[in-house]
């Protein structure tokens, strides 16, 4: 059977986890009940160490989740019970991932567990704020606004993702062209060149020496130019889809100024936006930043919130426990919060303060488009005129000799 991995909260809000040998999650979600913890995630526990490379949605894209959202609001909305709703969307469910999902949370319905347990035990398709929102809606028996605010948040960070990658269709369309250029020259048409220009006595420049030789490795190996394709297509998989590499990626980027400023506005974007939309619901400021801590994505963000989150439970005022880290938490934000505390309008002011960093973000994003393009034209150019020096200076040399 497999081993699955689960983390809880007491009624208390101590967070405990372990790990159980079940046939499925839902075994874990009564086990949980019995012993009267809340789940906050359950995982599937890899059997082979090794790197874990993300699979973002397990079959189910994030639109069908938004989608998903959205009509459990308009049908909670219109009075329908919970497992009447869940019929309906299984019946007009028409992918099998979605559909498989539906029917097993169905079940663990009809055994008496929440809905939002019933979501955290996907962390793969629900986010901590989702189940934080969606449980805070059961609480206060709002489900139905829970169901909305998540469906816009999701739609959010959805445009959010769509846009930067939007923004690097054409660098990486540029990149990959001068790639494939270079590797054809290399390949099949520097090894015949370079071959003839190192039998003749002509005195050769050491970039096209270093070009000629490296050219003529390709061509004496041709299982040496697969390999190399290999080696970079397998890079590009480890860093955008596994932890680590997303965690180098990450460095990397922060230490690039615009980059770092663009990753601090959207970060900022989700941490007011997540906070905000979490008190809102109802939820306590520490669970609430306990929740928002592990959405952000950014371990300096969550580490600092967490840092953050001791501090308020120790009494401090929220805004004082930001404070602290001025660095990553600008004084504009700080501010807010700390009039936000005083006159009892934190949850409003943090989603006013999140549609800011929003636009901001949108614009830095816009002039970092304006940034790169003309950046990748230049290194295509730098390439392209390193190549005909390093073609060009020796065909002189020669007919000179001649």
């Amino acid at each position: 059977m497999p081993t699955f991995l689960w983390e809880a909260l007491t009624r208390d809000g101590v967070r405990r986890s372990g790990e159980l040998e079940v046939a499925a999650r839902a075994e874990i979600l009564a086990w949980l009940a019995r012993e009267k913890l809340l789940p906050v995630s359950i995982r599937l526990k890899a059997k082979r160490k090794g790197i874990a490379f993300a699979m973002p949605f397990g079959g189910v894209s994030v639109v069908e989740v938004i989608l998903l959202m959205r009509h459990l609001g308009v049908m909670v909305r219109a009075g329908l019970g919970i497992v009447e709703i869940f019929n309906i969307l299984i019946a007009d469910s028409e992918k099998k991932p979605m559909r498989q999902f539906l029917q097993e949370a169905k079940g663990i319905l009809e055994r008496g567990q929440p809905l939002w347990g019933v979501l955290a035990a996907r962390p793969n398709l629900f986010p901590a704020y989702v189940v934080g929102l969606v449980r805070a809606g059961e609480s206060s028996g709002r489900l139905d606004k829970a169901f909305d605010e998540v469906a816009a948040a999701l739609l959010r960070d959805y445009q959010s993702r769509k846009k930067a990658l939007s923004a690097m269709i054409y660098p990486s369309i540029l990149l990959g062209v001068t790639f494939f250029v270079l590797m054809f020259l290399f390949f099949f048409a520097l090894p015949k060149l370079g071959a003839a220009f190192m039998q003749s006595s002509v005195e050769l420049p050491i970039t096209s020496r270093i070009l000629f030789q490296t050219s003529s490795a390709f061509g004496k190996s041709p299982g040496l130019f697969f390999f190399a394709i290999g080696v970079c297509i397998l890079l590009v998989v480890f860093l955008l889809f596994s932890s680590p590499g997303r965690k180098v990626l990450s460095l990397v980027a922060w230490r690039v100024r615009p980059m770092r400023s663009l990753i601090k506005k959207f970060a900022l974007s989700r941490f007011s936006r997540t906070l905000g939309g979490l008190l809102s619901a109802g939820l306590p400021a520490y669970e609430a930043l306990d929740i928002t801590a592990n959405s952000t994505g950014l371990s300096l963000y969550r580490k600092a919130i967490q840092e953050a989150r001791e501090s308020v439970r120790k009494g401090s005022p929220i805004a004082d426990s930001f404070r602290q880290r001025p660095d990553i938490f600008p004084q504009m934000l700080t501010s807010m919060m700390a009039v936000g505390e005083r006159s009892g309008q934190l949850s409003s002011l943090l989603l006013t303060v999140s549609t800011f960093f929003e636009d901001d973000a949108d614009r830095a994003l816009q002039n970092l488009i304006t940034l790169i393009e003309p950046a990748m034209l230049l290194f295509m150019g730098a390439m392209v005129a390193l190549l005909a020096f390093s073609v060009i200076i020796p065909i002189f040399q020669f007919v000179s000799a001649v």
